[in-house]
């Protein structure tokens, strides 16, 4: 897990891409003065569907409908690739990819105003671990994403 905490309460889901499709909004008032963010996320891909500041009118990322977010998400929204060696194998990867190898394991944690997502791949021995959140007390409004890689394997791991 990540080393920021995910608020309390929150709710785990494990293998949250193979789940009935739902999405949310993260309720976003950053910055010092109350500046307004929307961030729309479903259980696909790495989540994100779309954000911005204000309202949908006005993203950042294009607001997608919850029924066109379910099947473009993985495509539009962020993403992480991969190119890595252990010993002599060299391989490539997307983390929570559409292909979901079934060695890999993966969970949500939504919370209160941030969400995280994490992928076990027993086979590549790496951890992928995807934090999203608003940055507080700054004059702005803004959306992190911080992404986590830890080696779980036996010996050094290049990426």
């Amino acid at each position: 897990m990540s080393d920021r905490p995910v608020s309390i309460p929150h709710f785990t889901f494990q293998d949250f891409q193979t789940k009935r499709a739902f999405s949310s909004f993260l309720p976003g008032i950053a910055g010092l003065n109350g500046i307004p963010m929307w961030v729309f996320y479903v259980n696909r891909g790495q989540g994100i569907a779309g954000f911005g500041v204000e309202s949908k009118d006005h993203p950042l990322m294009e607001f997608q409908a919850a029924q066109r977010a379910y099947q473009v998400a993985a495509q539009v929204g962020f993403r992480t690739f991969l190119k890595g060696s252990r010993a002599s194998t060299e391989w490539t990867h997307e983390p929570f990819g559409e292909t979901g190898e079934d060695n890999s394991h993966r969970i949500m944690i939504t919370g209160l105003n941030e969400f995280l997502i994490e992928e076990i791949n027993e086979s590549l021995g790496l951890k992928t671990t995807v934090q999203y959140f608003l940055l507080p007390n700054e004059p702005f409004a803004a959306l992190v994403r911080q992404v986590t890689f830890t080696n779980i394997g036996v010996g050094s791991l290049h990426l």
